[in-house]
């Protein structure tokens, strides 16, 4: 086990179309994403997407992807840095969402440990870098940032709350210091914020059977 987070090492990565794999110490491992998006029943999501068409809905998932990419990257930075120039040339939209997720930061004295740590689990074969860990009410947290066009639904994020317990899963096996629960930040493009706290103890069973799913469905292949 490792005792701090400067002990952990980098690990690289291979992305296709479909699926992203690490590249650990342990063995070469799927990503949770590749994991939970190809294990996924969302009846309403494919239905949308026969409505619009799929090229159309490639394009908005594109488009939203950028959109949460570029938040990420300004939040890791400045987190980093404290230099809020990075947004200076960003999109309204997008400086907004940056602001209202840093202010939140702020507001709750959350103080960050780490951001975009490797997590692989050996075990369950699976792994990923997960936005931030940090100090959350007193509490180890690992904290996960997501940008949404509009307000969702708590019952619409429970890939993202599985998600995040699949990172905890995988620090916990890997340090010493122990994770207890995970907050998700979701910065809304219309100005507004939402935020869900959660104890990953109530998700990892759910996971768990997703990654045996997984593997059940690569052997089909």
């Amino acid at each position: 086990m490792f005792k701090s987070y400067s002990e952990i090492p980098a690990i690289s990565s291979i992305t296709t179309e479909s699926d992203r794999l690490y590249i650990t110490p342990d063995g070469d491992f799927p990503s949770v994403t590749t994991i939970l998006s190809a294990t996924a029943y969302n009846p309403f999501l494919e239905k949308w997407k026969e409505n619009v068409g799929h090229e159309e809905a490639e394009r908005i998932r594109t488009e939203a992807t950028d959109k949460g990419s570029l938040v990420h990257e300004a939040l890791e930075n400045i987190l980093q840095t404290g230099d809020h120039s990075y947004i200076e040339n960003y999109p309204r939209e997008l400086k907004l969402t940056v602001i209202n997720m840093l202010q939140f930061v702020k507001k709750y004295n959350i103080k960050i440990l780490a951001q975009e740590m490797p997590l692989w689990h050996k075990e369950l074969r699976y792994a990923g870098r997960c936005d931030a860990v940090g100090i959350v009410g007193g509490r180890l947290t690992l904290i996960d940032w997501k940008t949404s066009k509009k307000k969702k639904p708590e019952a619409w994020v429970k890939d993202y709350k599985l998600q995040c317990s699949a990172y905890v899963l995988a620090h916990n096996n890997l340090f010493e210091q122990k994770i207890e629960q995970f907050l998700i930040v979701i910065g809304v493009f219309d100005g507004t914020l939402q935020h869900f706290v959660g104890n990953p103890v109530h998700y990892t069973p759910d996971f768990k059977g997703r990654v045996r799913q997984f593997y059940e469905q690569q052997k089909q292949k």
